[in-house]
């Protein structure tokens, strides 16, 4: 029984007015959704590859400075000990080492800071050396000499930076009189 001048509150609609727009909003809604989950994926994928290449171009600016450590001091050692002066004992102070890389150290950073594969980005080499864990001017004695007989090397942290990234390579050099000239790359 239905009174007069009544509507009942929950009549049924007999027509689509309305739905087309319904289903519009909600597709609209989803593809939102979709299209955002999408940017955020890519976008943590950039950056995890654009980090992977940062932390790969700092690895190789340190093993680069580790090389020319190795090489240079391969050719200090030969320029003080010539085979007509091979003195037994003796120290080599790191500072005196450091003197000699250190112009060629920036030589390098500039070769690498000029190159297109590393672009504009932040590159640097830094040094550090210790015997034994000394590292205020440390001496490396011949490792022949009666004069080392820990055999104490010399240290050398070796740190490849671009733009935030960093690379730690350690080295460790020791020399012998008799020309036994020692490098060892890593740990």
């Amino acid at each position: 029984m239905v009174l007069k001048g009544r509507v009942p509150l929950l009549k049924p609609v007999n027509n689509n007015q309305g739905v087309a727009l319904l289903i519009v909003i909600s597709i609209m809604a989803v593809s939102m959704v979709v299209i955002g989950l999408v940017y955020h994926i890519l976008n943590a994928e950039i950056r995890m590859t654009d980090n992977y290449g940062n932390s790969n171009r700092a690895a190789q600016i340190a093993e680069a400075g580790a090389d020319l450590a190795v090489n240079e001091w391969i050719n200090y050692i030969k320029d003080r000990y010539t085979d007509e002066n091979l003195p037994a004992g003796g120290s080599i102070l790191a500072s005196g080492f450091n003197n000699r890389l250190d112009p060629k150290r920036i030589i390098l950073q500039d070769t690498f800071k000029n190159s297109s594969y590393y672009g504009s980005g932040d590159v640097s080499i830094i040094y550090s050396f210790s015997v034994d864990g000394n590292a205020v001017n440390p001496a490396v004695y011949d490792s022949c000499s009666p004069d080392n007989p820990e055999k104490k090397v010399l240290d050398v942290d070796v740190i490849g930076k671009y733009n935030d990234e960093e690379y730690l390579y350690r080295l460790k050099l020791k020399y012998c009189h008799h020309g036994d000239i020692r490098a060892y790359k890593g740990e």
